[in-house]
């Protein structure tokens, strides 16, 4: 059973919430924070309404970051051509992201943002950082979801359940040996439960507030 926490920041551009799920995870992971927001132009063209300091911040907790970050990097579109102001608006993002130890999810070159009207080409907008404690959990980020009928399309994140594993270097195996011996085992499983559990990200081009 998940408990969901809102924890409120006084923006309406910027929201976190708690997940607290014990049987989720294993004992070092009981719980993480879902940071999303969506930032817009500030007073400069470089500038954006999120700095890098509230979109990626500093925490030892596991820390999934989803946002409208509105910048462009090649790490994320290796396609589009990065003029000196872009690389100056997104450097500062995926600098602090490499110190603070958050990693890119995304696959590179697929597009999050498509214009429903206009010339311009799509774009990676929307962007999924994940911490170093969350980062073992990640399977598979994808964009295949139907429509959502705005101009972001719907995220699908997938993280798996991790198994704890006994520490066999410390057990004692002669007290465990007659206690296996011993030991009815249940018939063998042909497969798995599923253990994976997934985020769906839907992103509109408005905040929260304006929805």
């Amino acid at each position: 059973m998940a408990t969901i926490t809102p924890i409120f920041t006084g923006r309406s551009d910027l929201t976190t919430l708690e997940i607290s799920a014990p049987s989720m995870f294993t004992i070092k992971a009981k719980r993480f924070y879902i940071v999303n927001f969506y930032s817009v132009w500030g007073s400069t063209a470089t500038e954006r309404t999120i700095s890098p300091t509230f979109a990626l911040p500093s925490t030892p907790f596991s820390t999934l970051v989803v946002g409208d970050f509105n910048i462009h990097h090649p790490s994320a579109d290796l396609i589009r051509r990065h003029n000196f102001s872009k690389l100056k608006t997104s450097f500062p993002y995926f600098s602090r992201a490499a110190e603070h130890g958050y990693t890119l999810l995304n696959t590179r070159g697929v597009h999050t943002h498509f214009l429903l009207q206009g010339l311009s080409r799509p774009s990676v907008l929307d962007l999924v950082f994940v911490s170093s404690p969350l980062m073992p959990f990640f399977q598979d980020w994808t964009t295949d979801l139907p429509s959502t009928g705005f101009d972001h399309v719907a995220i699908t994140i997938m993280m798996a359940y991790l198994i704890a594993v006994p520490n066999w270097v410390r057990t004692d195996r002669p007290l465990l040996k007659p206690l296996l011996e011993e030991h009815k085992f249940p018939p063998l499983r042909t497969s798995l439960p599923d253990t994976n559990w997934r985020i769906c990200l839907i992103h509109t081009s408005t905040p929260w507030s304006h929805s």
